[in-house]
């Protein structure tokens, strides 16, 4: 037959000692308790969002070092296939070749709808000076 233990229990834990009011399948967390789990939880989250973050920021700086430090421009490929090239890339494979495209982003959020508006005027520019040439072809009626 088990014995419940009625009195505060403390599990000895790798953040430190929990405390609990009763047993710890019956009793409840003391304050203390409940503040270094919520910290422990916190410092966990924190973790987790660098360790994910991580390959997007290292890409985003391979990015700005191939349009900065090398120079490429929209749409070229440039090709990384030496160990010492490679060693500006946070989690790159000392046998894979990389070839990354280089695109920028040609339309900002703030001034998309103006060259947008640009972009049609150039279109109703071109039709209108394409309908005033005059027609080589000869139609039937003339």
């Amino acid at each position: 037959m088990t014995t419940v233990q009625t009195g505060p229990q403390t599990i000895e834990t790798r953040i430190g000692p929990l405390e609990f009011t009763h047993d710890f399948a019956n009793g409840y967390p003391t304050d203390a308790t409940v503040e270094k789990l919520y910290d422990e939880r916190d410092f966990q989250r924190a973790c987790q969002a660098y360790l994910w973050s991580l390959p997007a920021v290292a890409f985003t700086s391979f990015q700005r070092g191939l349009t900065k430090e090398l120079g490429a421009g929209n749409g070229q490929i440039v090709a990384v296939l030496s160990y010492e090239s490679r060693r500006g890339i946070l989690t790159a494979n000392a046998t894979t070749p990389y070839y990354p495209g280089v695109r920028r982003r040609l339309l900002r959020a703030v001034g998309a709808g103006d060259a947008l508006e640009r972009r049609a005027g150039r279109a109703e520019r071109r039709v209108a000076a394409r309908d005033r040439q005059p027609s080589t072809s000869s139609s039937a009626c003339d």
